[in-house]
């Protein structure tokens, strides 16, 4: 995704269809009440404030 690879190309190394990938991708949205796949990679790394721990980690 970072790097702008195709839904095409991910079903592809998946060994997936188009439209299992966007249905899957749709259905991790929906799970985790995320607008879009920026805001979900920013929850899972912590960046969205909710896990402070993520962005600071002990020392």
């Amino acid at each position: 995704m970072t790097q702008g690879v195709s839904i095409k190309r991910i079903g592809e190394c998946l060994g997936m269809s188009v439209s299992g990938v966007r249905r899957h991708r749709e259905k991790m949205l929906l799970q985790n009440n995320c607008k879009s796949m920026l805001e979900l990679v920013a929850k899972y790394h912590g960046m969205d404030g909710t896990n402070p721990e993520a962005n600071h980690p002990a020392d």
